[in-house]
């Protein structure tokens, strides 16, 4: 800890790595604690501050959290490490990266023709596959391979080129689907980190993905039919889920 009184505002944004401005932000929000040291024209801050303003900002930029969020999270714990613990959840992202599996060679999806190479270029430009690349040839991951069969049988369905589906018509599933687990990441951490320690986190966090994946695959099937139901009837109908439930 540090010596007498504290440092200020001005050291502390510059060992914490962020513009003056950010700090005084973070305090106006509630996020750090008051100065330990006040005086008539300026305020020192505790050295523990600076760890908290780098969590904050690590907290920002890597999980997408919310102020409001953050706020909540850091009220119930300040301490940092026990804070990444709740983000890193190792096992829950080795499950969805599938990374233990064996990658496959991209010339599996081209064999076919169900793909163009600037197909697959541009689905990894966009985020949506991430392709390895091992003495010249291109692989792709688990997921990465999974996402591309799927696509692939669609095809073979009959949702065509030569039809009018093109896989730029995905970025509206990843980006609504981001923007949904982006919300879903920061309720959960709201609702449950300082409630809980970090495995038992993690473990309630995978039983719930799998509810989760089935719940989204319901409600899409419910959305679908009920916009072909309003098609047949000419038109959408008044009351949406909603309204309803109100």
């Amino acid at each position: 800890m540090s010596n007498t009184g504290g440092i200020r505002i001005g050291e502390l944004a510059r060992r914490a790595g962020v513009p003056v401005s950010t700090v005084q932000h973070y305090l106006r929000e509630g996020l750090l604690p008051p100065p330990v040291e006040r005086g008539r024209n300026t305020a020192r801050y505790s050295e523990d501050s600076v760890e908290r303003v780098r969590l904050i900002k690590e907290l920002q930029r890597g999980a997408y959290l919310p102020l409001r969020v953050l706020r909540q999270v850091t009220e119930r714990t300040g301490d940092p490490g026990e804070l990444r613990r709740y983000l890193r959840m190792p096992a829950l992202r080795q499950r969805l990266a599938a990374n233990g599996l064996e990658p496959v060679p991209e010339a599996s999806f081209l064999e076919d023709r169900l793909f163009r190479p600037a197909e697959l270029a541009r689905l990894a430009r966009g985020g949506l596959v991430s392709p390895l690349v091992r003495r010249g040839r291109r692989y792709y991951r688990a997921d990465d391979a999974e996402l591309l069969r799927t696509l692939g049988r669609m095809r073979r369905s009959g949702l065509t080129r030569e039809r009018g589906f093109h896989l730029g018509q995905l970025d509206l599933y990843w980006e609504t689907l981001e923007r949904l687990a982006r919300q879903e990441v920061a309720t959960a951490l709201e609702a449950l980190v300082g409630r809980m320690p970090a495995e038992e986190l993690e473990r309630v966090a995978e039983e719930v993905l799998d509810l989760a994946n089935e719940l989204v695959s319901i409600l899409h099937r419910k959305a679908v039919a009920r916009v072909l139901a309003e098609l047949g009837r000419g038109g959408p109908t008044r009351a949406s889920p909603r309204g309803r439930s109100r």
